[in-house]
Parts: C-alpha cells; sequence; structure tokens
C-alpha cells in the first residue's frame, strides 16, 4: 500500500536552501566498502585508481559521502515526507580534477531547481553539490529527485 502524498506549493520555494555542508577524506578503506557495495572488489580498478583518480573506476563515489552524512534524508525532512515517497530519478558528475586517495575534500550542496508538473502530478527536486578541497571545486554533481503528490 503505497502513502498518498499532497502536493506541497511550499516545495517550490525551496529552490536557493543550504544544506548542512561537512568535510570528508578520500580514503583506501572508504573506496574498497564502496567497491564491494555495487559489486566490485580491491582488485582491478579498485586497486588501481587508488594510484590515481579514484573516481575514473567509480564515478559515483563521491554520492556515498552524501549518503553516509545524510544528505538524502535531509531532503525527506526538507519536503516532509516518507523516505519510501522519494524517488532518485537522476544523477549526473562533472569531474574538473581527479579524486585522489587521501585528499580532503569540503562538500556544500544547495536545492539548485524545483519544478511541478501538474500534468503528472510529480514534483522534481534537484540539488547541486560541490567538492572543492579548499582553493578549487573538483567535482559537482546534480542530484534529481521526483515525488509523485496529489492536489
Amino acid at each position: 500500500m503505497t502513502t498518498k502524498i499532497q502536493f506541497n506549493p511550499h516545495w517550490l520555494d525551496l529552490k536557493g536552501h543550504p544544506f548542512r555542508g561537512f568535510d570528508v577524506c578520500c580514503d583506501r578503506a572508504s573506496l574498497f566498502r564502496y567497491a564491494a557495495f555495487v559489486g566490485g572488489s580491491e582488485t582491478a580498478s579498485g586497486i588501481e585508481v587508488l594510484s590515481g583518480d579514484m573516481a575514473k573506476a567509480f564515478p559515483t563515489y563521491a554520492f556515498s559521502f552524501e549518503m553516509k552524512a545524510g544528505v538524502v534524508s535531509e531532503v525527506v525532512r526538507l519536503l516532509g515526507i516518507p523516505g519510501s515517497a522519494l524517488l532518485h530519478a537522476g544523477q549526473n558528475f562533472i569531474y574538473f580534477q581527479p579524486v585522489t586517495e587521501g585528499q580532503h575534500l569540503n562538500v556544500s550542496s544547495r536545492v539548485s531547481d524545483t519544478f511541478w508538473n501538474s500534468a503528472t502530478g510529480v514534483f522534481f527536486l534537484t540539488k547541486e553539490t560541490l567538492f572543492s578541497d579548499g582553493e578549487r571545486v573538483v567535482l559537482k554533481s546534480e542530484s534529481v529527485y521526483a515525488v509523485r503528490a496529489e492536489v
């Protein structure tokens, strides 16, 4: 049985809303945990990437930091909906620099767009996340979330 979600017009006002920032270290243990989670192993691309760009082997690796920090849970709280009503509808990554073992990154996220499709009854929220090393943006990601709702 699915919960009926009521569309909240205030969701459209969330554009620009910042999420709590955090710092992360790209370490060997976190890469191997992520590799195991997505069905990889410590061999092949996992080991090779430790001497260079971690993101080339696992492009979505950076998203695991947001999951661990609770950013997606914060999206659910912000919308005031059950987690089961939130669909991860898309992800995009743009790497400007390599992500390397031992690198410390500052992570900041904000709601970059909101859209209500009244014809389909689906609300879309886009979250932009910047990963910077203190001097420059290393990675930019965009996550699109969808909520089926009724008016």
